[in-house]
């Protein structure tokens, strides 16, 4: 009967270690509690579901009031396809604690779209006293947010997917050094090919032109009373460009967009502005905004 009870304990214990997310703890994330408990995101231990279930166990957990340390276990992706239900269960993740994320190597994918709708969605929300710390624990992790492309030129009919948008009180700390975070795609138009213009109208490109066509977003937004320290990384954004009301080309979205009273520090980091970005968008007369070493492109 003794020898049974031992087995069932055993049986039981075994169980839960496949369940339970492994322990241990990454340089990158040693100061926060040194030995937490990871929660695994993806397949592993004979543990199987579908990249969507795993996105929304990753959005239940980070929306947890509790710290939290998550993991990726395997590479995640995930498309709305245009559906409004599952583009509201994609976007805005709402981060309410202290709360760390390795990307473990791995990747994850979000395509945020609605069918007939332009968007300018975030991933990740990081709410007031709240914290979301990045890191990359393998290396060559990768974060990057996509949309729908729309066919229209020189138009703010152009959908945006931002990555991490901090509130006010709420901070970001980026420590995924070989990682790579970014926003957008981009679509050639070959020669010849029908596309939008500012005012709506047709316009055949001539032969011989050709046009991108593009989604966009912020890597980082900084809003008001907010912190974001960036220790490296490669962070990547796409903008896109309109006219003011004086004709004058503006770009528009940013790899880091600094709002008033943000308090940003850039201690390392590689930044690269595509098509109509600024690498540093700084919306503050007086900013508070610290940068001791980054390469700008």
């Amino acid at each position: 009967m003794k020898k049974r009870k031992i087995v069932s304990i055993l049986l039981t214990l075994v169980m839960l270690l496949t369940l339970i997310p492994t322990m241990g703890v990454t340089a990158q994330a040693s100061s926060y509690d040194q030995s937490p408990s990871w929660i695994l995101i993806g397949n592993h231990n004979g543990i199987k579901k579908t990249d969507a279930e795993w996105y929304e166990m990753m959005r239940t957990f980070l929306e947890f009031q509790s710290p939290t340390y998550i993991r990726l276990a395997t590479d995640i992706s995930v498309d709305c396809n245009g559906d409004e239900n599952t583009f509201k269960k994609l976007k805005d993740i709402s981060v309410r604690e202290k709360n760390v994320l390795d990307l473990a190597g791995h990747k994850l994918d979000i395509t945020l779209w609605k069918s007939d709708y332009v968007i300018n969605d975030n991933v990740f929300s990081i709410e007031k006293n709240a914290e979301l710390n990045v890191v990359d624990s393998v290396g060559k992790g990768k974060i990057w947010g996509k949309s729908k492309v729309v066919e229209r030129m020189f138009s703010d009919w152009v959908n945006a997917v931002n990555i991490f948008n901090v509130k006010d009180g709420g901070k970001l700390i980026l420590n995924a050094a070989e990682a790579t975070i970014g926003t957008g795609v981009v679509k050639r138009a070959s020669a010849g090919a029908e596309a939008y213009v500012e005012g709506d109208i047709y316009h055949r490109q001539r032969a011989g032109d050709e046009v991108n066509y593009q989604t966009s977003g912020n890597v980082v937004t900084a809003l008001e009373n907010s912190t974001v320290i960036i220790n490296g990384g490669k962070l990547e954004a796409r903008g896109y460009q309109s006219f003011n009301s004086t004709g004058t080309s503006v770009n528009n979205c940013a790899v880091v967009k600094s709002f008033p009273n943000s308090h940003v520090v850039i201690n390392n980091g590689e930044f690269r502005a595509m098509d109509g970005a600024y690498c540093l968008q700084i919306k503050s007369a007086n900013p508070d905004v610290t940068i001791r070493s980054a390469k700008f492109r």
